[in-house]
């Protein structure tokens, strides 16, 4: 999860080259990069940085006192 504005964000954890683990990814400037292959995402909207057409799911995420919520 990453705050924009003080809005969440989350995206879909599978890369979509061989569906590596994003969430264990290195995150810096609003990209994660995949760890087995390398490919980068950007945070703010799924987009992948070489074809920015394709792209993982992203996913509105909400925190209150009673806990955080992702909006499926």
């Amino acid at each position: 999860m990453t705050e924009n504005e003080s809005v969440g964000l989350a995206i879909a954890n599978a890369c979509l080259h061989r569906g590596g683990p994003l969430g264990e990814g290195e995150v810096r400037d609003y990209e994660v990069t995949c760890p087995w292959h390398g490919w980068k995402y950007n945070l703010l909207d799924g987009s992948f940085s070489m074809i920015p057409t394709l792209k993982v799911k992203t996913f509105k995420v909400k925190a209150t006192i009673e806990g955080v919520f992702v909006e499926l």
